[in-house]
């Protein structure tokens, strides 16, 4: 008789993944992969719920703000953006060096 294989069982969460992101948001702004590494979520999964608590944050009394993407080059912001990844390239100087967006409770 053959054993059938059993995949691992998930690990048990006592919280959410938006109430684990919520844990770790501080007034100190914090970029996605650094929410990821406290969160224990992966990056994509971060901007993923990201949204849904900024969409949410905006009807409630939570006060979830966005440090915008910035060039490192020429210093511009990209205020204007919808999403919350990073840029590919800054539309003035073509540099691909951008610092990410940072999110922060204030």
């Amino acid at each position: 008789m053959a054993l059938k294989f059993q995949p691992p069982a998930p690990p048990m969460r006592d919280r959410t993944p938006r109430q684990a992101i919520l844990d770790v948001l501080t007034d100190e702004p914090l970029t996605a992969i650094e929410i990821s590494g406290l969160a224990g979520l992966s990056e994509k999964a971060v901007f993923e719920h990201m949204e849904h608590l900024l969409r949410s944050s905006a009807k409630g009394a939570l006060s979830i703000q966005v440090k915008p993407a910035m060039c490192r080059k020429c210093g511009f912001t990209f205020v204007k953006r919808d999403r919350l990844t990073k840029p590919g390239r800054c539309p003035f100087c073509r540099e691909r060096r951008i610092a990410s967006a940072r999110f922060f409770v204030s």
